[in-house]
């Protein structure tokens, strides 16, 4: 079956909602902690867990081993809002993908912490320069030592973090926004009603076109 791929998004009526927020804290981690979808990367949490400056909100702490360095840190889970407002307090905000992503940039934190003017600290994805400039719109990381060093660089210099999140957040007001994502959608599938028809015929002239399409 024929498919499109239209990429998730930031919505900028968040920051009205959002209003003024001071960012008292440092690095923030707001996600899920489901073992059996991110066992690649839960070693990456622990480790930044014991040895950084940060702290979790989520789903699935009943997942967490009990010893897990996480639990320390743990705050509780976050939905909606109040998650937006988690991110949006932050200097830096920690990202990862799970396991199903095989490599890919695909998860709302991507656009969730850019969109709110943080600095976003993710793992190095094969396709990520897509969606933003690496180094100059969001930061990456390769491994749990990286990670947790580059949390430290980047609260340590806070010119260059305040610069790397003010275009992160420049870039996905500009191109990843809902707004961008319906237009880049208008071009995904055959629409009826621009053959001229409408209603059922329209929908026929449509299926016509496709088949054609198909075996010519």
């Amino acid at each position: 079956m024929p498919s499109s791929y239209l990429r998730i998004a930031f919505e900028p009526r968040i920051l009205e909602r959002l209003g003024d927020i001071s960012r008292d804290l440092e690095a923030v981690f707001v996600g899920g902690f489901y073992v059996q979808f991110y066992e690649a990367t839960m070693p990456v949490l622990e480790e930044v867990a014991r040895n950084g400056r940060i702290e979790f909100w989520g789903y699935g702490s009943e997942y967490l081993n009990r010893d897990s360095p996480i639990r320390a840190r743990y705050h509780g889970e976050a939905w909606g809002l109040d998650a937006y407002r988690i991110l949006a307090r932050s200097r830096v905000a920690l990202n990862r993908h799970g396991d199903v992503a095989e490599g890919f940039a695909n998860n709302m934190r991507l656009y969730e912490a850019t969109g709110v003017g943080t600095c976003l600290l993710t793992d190095s994805r094969k396709d990520l320069d897509r969606f933003f400039d690496v180094g100059k719109e969001v930061v990456t990381y390769d491994s749990a030592d990286d990670c947790v060093e580059k949390i430290k660089y980047l609260l340590d210099h806070e010119d260059e973090r305040a610069a790397i999140a003010a275009a992160g957040q420049a870039r996905t007001l500009k191109e990843h926004t809902y707004r961008q994502r319906m237009q880049e959608s208008g071009g995904l599938q055959p629409a009826p009603w621009r053959s001229g028809c409408s209603g059922r015929r329209g929908l026929a002239a449509a299926r016509r076109r496709r088949f054609q399409t198909t075996i010519t």
